[in-house]
């Protein structure tokens, strides 16, 4: 029977063992995050809502489509 290891690192923001980064999908990311971490950090950024500038208008640029 063969057994195979796996190299497990810890996160970054919480210290869960994980075997890649949720983020970029390295082994060997010097700054791992786990999935929930980026789940959480990706959700605060949602719920902040979109940036707005001086003028009051969202930052977003709009396109029209013709």
């Amino acid at each position: 029977m063969n057994v195979s290891t796996i190299k497990a690192s810890k996160c970054s923001r919480c210290g869960t063992a994980t075997e890649t980064c949720a983020f970029c999908d390295e082994p060997d990311c010097p700054a791992t995050t786990c999935y929930r971490c980026l789940s959480v950090v990706f959700l605060d950024r949602v719920r902040s809502g979109p940036a707005t500038s001086s003028g009051g208008r969202s930052s977003t640029t709009e396109i029209a489509l013709a």
